[in-house]
């Protein structure tokens, strides 16, 4: 009878330093067949800048392969923005053939021991997930795997740009997902995040494309596209949170999405949960009402029901519209008794 089991698989990561090297077509090949078009750079430009000698400007680009054993069956692309002390993961697949909990997450540790050993210092990993209309349980999966790392979904409007000059429909609100070096916190500065997202449109996304723009017009009008997406996260981050707030860091099954990423049913379902509630509890107190009225109720009985009705009615407005939630939850009273009821 043996005794001894052992695990005879052996992960390791190799990073590309040209398209020549060993591997490096067929990580690619696993990149393109997992990756959808409008997720998806274009492999011309890949090959590109990990042959240029110089790079971008500010911002190191690595390319990596994962390997069992001697099959290479996984592919990474990572920007690092060292003023930024930032690190953008673009891509982290692994051949479906291979693909599992344990591969992935061996796949993210081992890139986190090669930036340790490199003195690659970082506070925060960014990667984006475009969220689509038809295919929301397999954008589910992907974020739980990032989730399995400790990746946050940031609570906030995010807009991915166009991933190449050409593919448009990359161009989209999307999800932010963010790791925090030693530690997770609960939720980071609106400048922080304001930072992180101009980090990754001009320190990467700019300097990626600027090497493939035909002329000054198309590399203005690209700019003055990430200028107007950035002021619109912005905007609407500023308008969802309060001065004194930050931006939460709440993970997936919370996160409230705008129309866009997902179908607009759950704004439709938090309305008629509403109603219902609403008209449950006003049918309730006519009840109590009619009831009272036997007992010739006096004035305090009135304005301890007037005072009821109308909480109702602050409840139902707090449930359907964001905008008059804050408002309500401005009120001392309301504001607790809201927060109480959110949990």
């Amino acid at each position: 009878m043996l005794s001894i089991c052992e695990n005879e698989i052996a992960y390791k990561l190799t990073r590309f330093m040209s398209s020549t090297d060993k591997g490096y077509a067929n990580a690619l090949r696993i990149y393109t067949s997992s990756v959808p078009r409008e997720a998806k750079t274009s492999t011309n430009e890949i090959a590109y800048w990990i042959d240029s000698p110089n790079g971008q400007s500010g911002t190191e680009l690595m390319f990596f392969g994962f390997f069992s054993n001697d099959t290479i069956i996984g592919y990474a692309e990572i920007a690092y923005i060292k003023k930024e002390r930032l690190v953008i993961l673009d891509y982290m697949v692994v051949d479906s053939k291979y693909m599992s909990n344990s591969s992935s997450s061996t796949f993210f540790l081992l890139l986190l021991g090669y930036f340790e050993k490199n003195d690659i210092d970082y506070d925060y990993i960014v990667t984006e997930i475009l969220v689509k209309f038809n295919d929301a349980e397999a954008e589910g999966d992907r974020i739980r795997l990032f989730e399995n790392e400790d990746f946050k979904v940031i609570h906030a409007l995010y807009i991915q740009p166009s991933l190449e000059i050409s593919n448009s429909e990359s161009n989209k609100e999307a999800l932010l997902m963010i790791y925090q070096r030693g530690g997770v916190k609960a939720s980071i500065k609106k400048e922080a995040y304001f930072r992180i997202v101009k980090s990754i449109y001009f320190d990467h996304y700019h300097a990626w494309d600027s090497a493939f723009y035909s002329n000054e017009q198309e590399r203005n009008e690209s700019y003055n596209r990430l200028l107007s997406d950035l002021g619109k996260i912005k905007a609407a981050t500023n308008e969802e949170i309060s001065p004194d707030e930050e931006v939460r860091l709440n993970g997936y099954k919370n996160k409230l999405v705008s129309n866009s990423a997902f179908p607009p049913a759950s704004s439709t379902k938090i309305i008629r949960n509403s109603l219902i509630f609403t008209f449950s509890a006003m049918i309730f107190i006519m009840m109590i009402l009619l009831f009272l009225q036997e007992l010739n109720m006096d004035l305090r009985t009135v304005m301890a029901v007037t005072i009821t009705i109308l909480f109702i009615l602050f409840s139902f407005i707090y449930l359907a519209d964001k905008r008059s939630a804050k408002i309500l939850g401005k009120i001392p009273v309301l504001s607790n008794i809201f927060k109480a009821f959110d949990k």
